[in-house]
């Protein structure tokens, strides 16, 4: 137990300092949404693709497989649950993104923690799987459910241009295909990646609106159950019956149980949903996470 919340506990002080150099003006906004960007678009992807492309991948067919399975039956639960609640539409829409978009730089950051390079590349493999999944829905659901004029994004490009999911299927290209490019080219693009998660981490930090915790308490309790618990509890089993076992079992169950995803809010703000209910949910999910994603790997480890 002690190893595991060494491994993780550098993980959520990163997320703190985040958010207290938010909080303090130190940088300023302007520079925050530099860093999430050269995040998003160079640093990460650069991480997932080294990661995916020199790296066994055995058994990532049926760990793809249960994955899927099991985030759309998240989802699933997501809206059965919201309607004894009598959720608003746009509510029910951030209870539906709140169950089912899991943060990438807690999930691979965790994975780099105890795993190492092995467990990234693993939790790589859920990640170019879920993100689709998750990012169909999400929309679908914004567009059953949430009142906006802003209703037409054209999502199949927004699939098509994510860096993350670009960058997953091209390290399983090159990992199908034996190529491990150039040194120089291969050293520099894991330089870049070493510095995505330090920097990923604060920003998701410096990205928390912890005075939102103080109201949307139905919608918290199921986004954050869904999420936090019923999840990583779904794929438990379906990784167990898909015959799952070992390192690809444990990254994958912990990838599943991390907190909701800051993109969720941007995509609430751009298609009319609760943007209020996604920030807490967001928020709420992030700082129980420090509870129990401890939990879960000690679990399944």
């Amino acid at each position: 137990m002690t190893a595991v919340l060494g491994a993780l506990l550098p993980l959520f002080a990163l997320i703190a300092l985040g958010y207290v150099a938010r909080r303090v003006g130190w940088p300023k906004p302007r520079a925050w949404r530099t860093i999430e960007r050269l995040t998003y678009y160079v640093l990460f992807p650069a991480l997932l693709f080294t990661s995916l492309a020199t790296t066994s991948l055995a058994g990532g067919g049926a760990v793809a497989a249960a994955l899927a399975v099991a985030s759309v039956a998240t989802a699933g639960l997501a809206l059965l649950v919201s309607k004894p609640l009598a959720l608003p539409g746009p509510t029910l829409t951030s209870v539906l993104q709140g169950a089912i978009r899991p943060n990438t730089y807690v999930g691979v950051g965790a994975a780099l923690a105890l795993w190492g390079s092995h467990g990234v590349a693993l939790a790589a493999v859920g990640l170019a799987t879920v993100i689709p999944i998750v990012n169909v829905v999400a929309v679908l659901g914004l567009l059953r459910y949430a009142r906006s004029s802003l209703r037409r994004p054209s999502l199949i490009r927004s699939l098509a241009t994510n860096p993350l999911i670009l960058s997953c299927f091209a390290g399983l290209a090159a990992n199908g295909l034996g190529w491990h490019g150039p040194a120089w080219l291969m050293g520099t693009l894991k330089l870049l990646g070493q510095a995505s998660l330090p920097l990923g981490l604060l920003a998701v930090g410096a990205a928390l609106e912890l005075s939102a915790l103080r109201s949307r308490g139905s919608a918290i309790i199921a986004a954050c159950g869904l999420k936090l618990a019923l999840s990583p509890l779904l794929a438990a089993a379906l990784l167990a019956l898909f015959g799952v076992e070992g390192t690809a079992f444990a990254v994958s169950v912990m990838y599943m149980g991390v907190p909701t995803s800051a993109s969720a809010y941007i995509l609430a703000v751009e298609m009319g949903g609760d943007r209020d209910a996604m920030a807490t949910i967001i928020s709420a999910s992030t700082v129980l996470s420090a509870l129990t994603l401890p939990a879960i790997v000690l679990l399944t480890r």
